[in-house]
């Protein structure tokens, strides 16, 4: 059986509010969010990699409307 996992890519800009301590990220800079898995977001920190991060430690600075979701399709053995 193959499954594809689902993700939201919402292009949102959040703001780092320094809960937690991770030292790829900067206190109260601002954050293009890439997409959302699995309720973290995928931003690329300031060493220039994109990683998954937990969403307590921002808050939304602004939001867009340019949504795009991606569904889970589960295909049986020899479907695919």
């Amino acid at each position: 059986m193959i499954i594809i996992d689902t993700f939201i890519s919402i292009r949102m800009k959040v703001r780092f509010i320094g809960r937690g301590s991770p030292r790829t990220l900067t206190h109260g800079k601002v954050y293009e969010t890439l997409s959302i898995e699995n309720g973290w977001y995928r931003i690329v920190d300031d060493s220039g990699e994109d990683y998954l991060y937990p969403p307590e430690c921002f808050e939304i600075a602004e939001e867009r409307l340019d949504r795009f979701v991606w569904r889970r399709f589960v295909y049986p053995p020899g479907m695919r």
